[in-house]
């Protein structure tokens, strides 16, 4: 089992109107026109053990996916706490990490022959490095703005630069187990830390942004986590999100200058607008209102959905049209390695609904309606066939958003 202990080293952000603002510069598509799904794939998984070095990692491996080699994250810290002046003490905010990429650049790591015993220091570092490093040097760098939340902001930006393959460093309190692949709720236990994000995904039935950490293959699904909307809403407020771009100051001022001035006729449209939905409001407030029935609504198919997720994650690959990895089903058409095989994904799929279904309502011989989510896992997915029952019905009840404890028949 990981821990965090050796995740940290983010500086909550100061307020700078210096800023660039992307969300002035640049419109930001339609949330419409976004796929359920993208992703860059990261150049490398990079592992900071115990340092405070978190900022470094995340912009070096953003930077990477645009320059297509590794680059040397303590090389780039050492810069930041040049930059800060406080080269002693712990961390670094995401602002300052972001500049030393525009102020001097990075260093590819197949130039460093080896790390100085005082790492932090920039003085500690061959002075002609410098020279090598502007070659990856960026020409600005853009807070994420927009219309939408900070959730849809990056989402939106990482779309709109999808082909200069830009990512989105950015903060977060990390106080979840390493080894932890969906993040649903907020957690301060621990300490800000510095990560990027380079795409999402659409699991089970919401939005997660597909996010790169720096402690090694060993966290997570391979080194990737998936962050929930009221994660990143809550973290960027306080650590920030930033992006690498190309404008330099002139062009910036340039692209925002007519949206400024055309700032004007929208704050009186929005106004007016303001001023047409009181008065609506006002006119409709004596209408009563019919109570809406509450319904319950079956969570088979999302429970199916996560059990595909992470059987796809256990590398329980296609071929089996299987997405339950089911040891036998009434359906089978036979076996392959051990399981059941379908002629078709959706008799598959069809044949792990139909074993949820009979697990909730009473006609299995295996599972019973009152099972807990750990009890029915213990079954289905037993220690003696080298799973780990315990964690899969954790990850399962955080994609479905339930307590470990809750009994099954509950999600019928």
């Amino acid at each position: 089992m990981y821990d965090n202990k050796h995740v940290g080293g983010l500086k909550p952000l100061s307020v700078d109107p210096r800023d660039r603002s992307l969300g002035a510069a640049f419109r930001l598509p339609p949330l419409s026109e976004l796929p359920s799904s993208f992703r860059h794939v990261p150049l490398s998984i990079k592992d900071q053990g115990v340092s405070d070095l978190c900022t470094a990692y995340a912009t070096c491996g953003a930077s990477e996916l645009q320059e297509g080699v590794e680059l040397c994250p303590e090389y780039s810290f050492a810069v930041t706490k040049d930059l800060m002046g406080d080269p002693e003490e712990w961390g670094a905010d995401l602002r300052v990490a972001m500049k030393s990429h525009v102020k001097v650049g990075a260093i590819e790591k197949g130039h460093i022959s080896a790390i100085p015993a005082v790492p932090r220091r920039l003085s500690s570092w061959p002075a002609d490095l410098k020279d090598k490093a502007v070659v990856h040097a960026k020409g600005s760098f853009m807070e994420i703005t927009g219309p939408y939340d900070h959730f849809d902001n990056i989402r939106a930006a990482i779309w709109l630069f999808r082909n200069e393959k830009r990512a989105v460093p950015f903060g977060v309190r990390f106080g979840w187990p390493l080894d932890q692949i969906m993040m649903n709720e907020p957690n301060d236990a621990g300490e800000g830390h510095a990560m990027y994000a380079v795409g999402w995904d659409l699991l089970v039935h919401d939005d997660y942004l597909v996010v790169v950490g720096s402690a090694g293959r060993g966290a997570g699904s391979n080194g990737i986590h998936y962050f929930s909307r009221s994660i990143i809403n809550k973290y960027v407020a306080l650590y920030g999100a930033y992006m690498f771009a190309d404008l330099t100051k002139e062009e910036y001022l340039a692209r925002i200058k007519p949206r400024i001035e055309w700032s004007i006729v929208g704050i009186l449209r929005a106004v007016k607008q303001i001023l047409a939905a009181l008065v609506k409001e006002k006119q409709t407030a004596l209408i009563p209102v019919p109570p809406v029935p509450v319904t319950k609504v079956s969570r088979l198919a999302d429970w199916a959905k996560a059990i595909e997720r992470i059987e796809n994650m256990k590398k329980f690959y296609p071929g089996h049209n299987n997405p339950g990895a089911l040891r036998y089903s009434r359906f089978q058409t036979g076996v392959k390695d051990g399981y059941a095989t379908f002629a078709t994904y959706t008799d598959g799929w069809n044949a792990l609904m139909f074993q949820l279904r009979i697990a909730c309502d009473g006609r299995s011989q295996m599972y019973s309606p009152t099972d807990t989510l750990l009890d029915f896992f213990k079954k289905y997915a037993p220690s003696k066939d080298r799973n780990n029952p315990d964690k899969y019905a954790a990850d399962v009840a955080l994609m479905l958003d339930v307590p470990i404890d809750i009994q099954i028949k509950e999600l019928m």
